[in-house]
């Protein structure tokens, strides 16, 4: 077995790593950290809060590999003959492959999404370890299964459920604060981050926060950054407003990022310039409340306005609802008046998203196809696509419950996305500057709770609604001023940037008036943007191409050969 780990693991109940035979390890420091409960347990408890993949040794061979979910890098696998490779260099293990096939599919779900499915790489050959899995090794194969925890809060009040949000939240912040460093947190106008500080600067940590500010800017950019420096200055703490200009920028810049993250794409120098101004004030620990909207309520979470993005969220969460679910083909539970009623608004919907997309969507025949629709589709939407062929969902119940829906999209949510979005942007930035990055909400003891909560009326009108309330609670020490998410002097903005500087403008600017734009439009000269595209999703197919043509370019210079 080779085995090659940077900074990422540690070793639990092992005896030593004397036997050349079972690892060949480089650049990495093991730390033995013995733990006395057994793997399984300390998840399906939820009592320990695991930052990092474990290596567990029995007999002198690696026996377990346990991901969580918080962990937002990647471990990649090769079973090759008797050997299992493992490593977290996508490039050292296609080199010791020597020979590669593409994945079709898995590169088409790739270009719908920006990142690969769960377990999934450019080639068939090469898997990936997903998060909150537990991998045996055995025979020389390696198989994993998801924690599915055994914590059941059904029968619990709004008011208990809440209580046990609270105090997991307040654990897994407290278990990664030190006095002893300095904490930056990533700030943006919303409750994700703003709970975080409230929480560290009410157990007298030191922090700073910091928002960085882009150009070309968009107007929620720049709200962000006002909004941050408001909520900054009424808590008493210092606020830090980096710049990234992309007019300054080569698309070159991007190239670190592909190399440590080349199974994701995006535009992630504003996380790189975050972290770097972070590293020069001397922080140790980086903060971010990524996660959280994935994972609440299965997402979206836009909090609830009469704006195109407040009316689109609550139309998003409306197909997500209880409700909605519970009158899906196949369900058991539904009544049959609530079946035609939301029958009759999927229906609706379906038109109204057509003619927001510019092209033809239908509800879902059953749940298999709205699993389906939920995993694959570019914003989770839950129509179907009638240019495209229907695929049954997975969902292994034999009864499938309004209940076994939800922790099936929720499962989908963690394997999926915890490794691959842009809380993985993060960690690997992160990385570059030598900074620890801290994702609060995805900690295991927050898993159960929030796969607990259900998506009913009142969550579809009041977004995080617990999120909200536990915010408000600080108001006693803060003022009421904490629960503002508004800006309280109007000419704030700018009355240009009230227009329509939204991001698909700052798209647009980014992909027609900077060096870094004309670059990325040059290697891809032959795309053509399709009528339904935005401006966002068409800068991120370039840069999609971008990341296959430097990919692609990597493995030529390593003489890997890549088949069809």
């Amino acid at each position: 077995m080779y085995l090659v780990i940077n900074k990422i693991a540690e070793l639990i109940s092992c005896s030593n790593l004397n036997n050349p035979q079972i690892f060949k390890i480089s650049n990495h420091e093991i730390v033995n950290k013995p733990i006395n409960n057994p793997v399984y347990e300390l998840f399906e408890k939820g009592l320990y809060q695991f930052d990092r993949p474990y290596f567990r040794l029995e007999n002198n061979s690696l026996k377990y590999i346990v991901v969580p979910a918080c962990y937002s890098g990647e471990v990649y696998f090769v079973e090759k003959g008797d050997q299992i490779i493992l490593s977290d260099n996508f490039f050292e293990i296609c080199a010791s492959l020597k020979v590669v096939s593409k994945d079709i599919e898995s590169f088409g779900f790739f270009m719908n999404k920006g990142y690969f499915p769960p377990g999934k790489t450019w080639f068939k050959e090469i898997g990936r370890l997903l998060p909150r899995n537990i991998y045996k090794i055995d025979n020389h194969n390696i198989t994993g299964n998801y924690i599915n925890d055994s914590e059941n809060f059904e029968g619990l009040s709004d008011h208990e459920k809440y209580q046990i949000f609270k105090k997991r939240l307040n654990s897994a912040i407290l278990y990664n604060s030190s006095s002893e460093q300095k904490h930056g947190v990533m700030l943006s106008g919303g409750v994700d981050s703003r709970l975080i500080a409230l929480i560290l600067g009410a157990n007298n940590q030191e922090i700073n926060t910091y928002t960085i500010k882009q150009s070309p800017i968009s107007i929620g950019n720049l709200l962000d950054v006002k909004l941050a420096a408001q909520f900054s200055n009424d808590i008493g703490v210092t606020h830090n407003v980096p710049e990234l200009n992309f007019k300054n920028l080569e698309l070159n810049e991007l190239d670190y990022i592909i190399s440590e993250m080349p199974l994701t794409v995006h535009i992630s120098l504003n996380f790189l310039a975050l972290g770097s101004a972070m590293k020069n004030d001397g922080i140790v620990n980086s903060w971010c409340g990524q996660n959280l909207d994935n994972l609440y309520n299965l997402g979206p979470t836009g909090k609830l306005d009469f704006s195109i993005p407040g009316m689109t969220s609550l139309f998003r969460r409306y197909f997500l609802s209880d409700m909605y679910i519970s009158a899906l083909d196949k369900v058991e539970g539904g009544f049959l008046v609530n079946t035609l009623i939301q029958k009759a608004i999927g229906v609706s919907g379906a038109k109204l998203y057509s003619t927001l997309k510019r092209t033809g969507y239908k509800p879902p025949k059953d749940v298999y196809e709205f699993i389906q629709n939920f995993n694959t589709s570019y914003d989770n939407t839950i129509f179907t696509n009638l240019d495209k062929k229907s695929i049954q969902g997975d969902i292994k119940d034999s009864s499938i419950t309004l209940q076994s829906v939800r922790n099936e999209l929720f499962k989908q949510k963690v394997e999926g996305y915890l490794s691959s979005g842009e809380s993985e942007v993060v960690f690997q930035t992160n990385m570059k500057n030598n900074l620890t990055t801290i994702l609060p909400y995805s900690s295991e003891i927050m898993i159960p709770i929030l796969r607990s909560l259900r998506t009913t009326i009142k969550d579809v009108l009041k977004p995080k609604r617990f999120m909200y309330k536990y915010t408000n609670e600080f108001s006693t020490v803060y003022g009421k001023s904490v629960m503002d998410f508004n800006l309280r002097t109007e000419n704030e903005l700018t009355k240009e940037h009230n227009q329509n500087y939204d991001a698909h403008y700052a798209a647009n600017q980014i992909l027609n008036t900077t060096v870094f734009g004309r670059q990325l439009k040059e290697i891809n000269k032959d795309t053509i943007k399709h009528k339904s595209f935005t401006n966002v999703q068409y800068l991120r197919i370039n840069l999609i191409n971008y990341w296959k043509h430097k990919i692609w370019s990597t493995l030529n210079e390593l003489n890997v050969e890549i088949r069809e």
